[in-house]
């Protein structure tokens, strides 16, 4: 089975299922029922250190959610996100002298925890923006992942602080879930319906010094952080890009030399270098309509056609002859099974 988005690659820490089963333990619940509905050993988080698979983070999510009958679970795993759950990269943020360094850092290092969400920083006046985007379709877990990680993201500067931030706010791309009346007094001003996920963060935090700020931690462990990044490979990280590149082209259908000239290479150079790997170009430009597919598909505001059209067909014929090939389903067909939940919420990418 092809895994291009690590889906099956033990690389999430422990501590972030073992926050989702001390939420579910607070509310009532065996957290043991959890790993057995997933279909997963009753043992399997209690090794400190180790990692488990993004697959099997999004197995045992859902089966919390559906226990607990509360689907914000990922707000409230949020809010209770510490810095030490990134194992050496949450120190590696805690020793930075102010939190524009901590920032910045776990940009530069957010793959060796998490690769299925493209985070951005710029300054926009007077406040710092921090922009959320997935790399793959997510289905129904959406909302959890995208909450989990903004109100983390909220929830660790509070932390690295040792303040409030009552001048943040953020914004999510869909209308307001029903569960979010339970959350809105923990949270800061949230607005929903906007075009993109954001957290803000006024520019004067910036500069803060942070508490627990020690160069000679921060060298140590940014040193580990870096043979973390380096053992993810070189070949995770070309390929992430020129995905990244498939995806601003797809509504002009991508071709061989355009994107090669974004990394400064010949046509033929890129496709040597993508057989190396064991893909191909139009293998690439197939996976990266697939995903966006299935993302376009949860926006009902937007019909089959409007999609052939984002995803650079031009004749809606040909784009549901190329998701049949995908998926197996033809569009309106997987369409009404993502909006009626029948498609397994725990199945990110389907095997075709």
């Amino acid at each position: 089975m092809k895994d291009p988005f690590h889906l099956h690659q033990a690389t999430f820490p422990v501590a972030y299922p073992q926050l989702v089963l001390e939420i579910v333990a607070e509310r009532g619940f065996d957290p043991r029922e959890v790993l057995v509905n997933a279909g997963l050993p009753s043992n399997m988080l209690e090794q400190a250190g180790s990692f488990i698979t993004p697959m099997q983070y999004t197995q045992i999510t859902v089966a919390a959610a559906q226990l607990i009958g509360d689907m914000g679970i990922g707000i409230e795993k949020g809010l209770r996100m510490r810095p030490t759950a990134h194992g050496f990269l949450g120190y590696a943020l805690m020793s930075c002298q102010n939190l524009r360094d901590a920032l910045l850092l776990s940009l530069k290092f957010m793959t060796i925890r998490q690769r299925h969400i493209e985070t951005s920083f710029e300054i926009q006046g007077d406040r710092c923006v921090i922009t959320l985007q997935e790399k793959h379709s997510f289905g129904p877990t959406r909302h959890f992942f995208m909450e989990g990680m903004s109100v983390g993201l909220f929830r660790s500067t509070q932390y690295l602080l040792d303040a409030e931030v009552p001048d943040a706010e953020l914004w999510f791309d869909y209308p307001q879930p029903d569960y979010f009346e339970r959350y809105r007094d923990r949270l800061p001003k949230v607005r929903f319906g906007m075009p993109t996920v954001k957290l803000f963060l006024p520019v004067s935090y910036l500069d803060r010094p942070l508490r627990m700020a020690d160069p000679v931690a921060s060298r140590e462990a940014i040193a580990q952080c870096e043979r973390e990044l380096q053992s993810i490979g070189e070949n995770d990280n070309f390929l992430t890009a020129v995905r990244h590149s498939i995806g601003k082209e797809l509504e002009h259908k991508p071709r061989l030399d355009v994107i090669a000239s974004h990394f400064f290479i010949s046509a033929r150079t890129l496709k040597r270098r993508l057989q190396n790997y064991g893909h191909t170009f139009q293998g690439l430009v197939d996976e990266v309509r697939f995903e966006k597919a299935k993302t376009l598909m949860s926006d009902t505001s937007l019909n089959l056609q409007d999609i052939a059209t984002v995803l650079g067909y031009q004749d809606p014929a040909n784009f549901t002859r190329a998701f049949r090939k995908w998926s197996g389903h033809n569009p309106s067909v997987y369409r009404e099974r993502l909006l009626s939940g029948l498609i397994d919420p725990s199945n990110w990418i389907e095997d075709h």
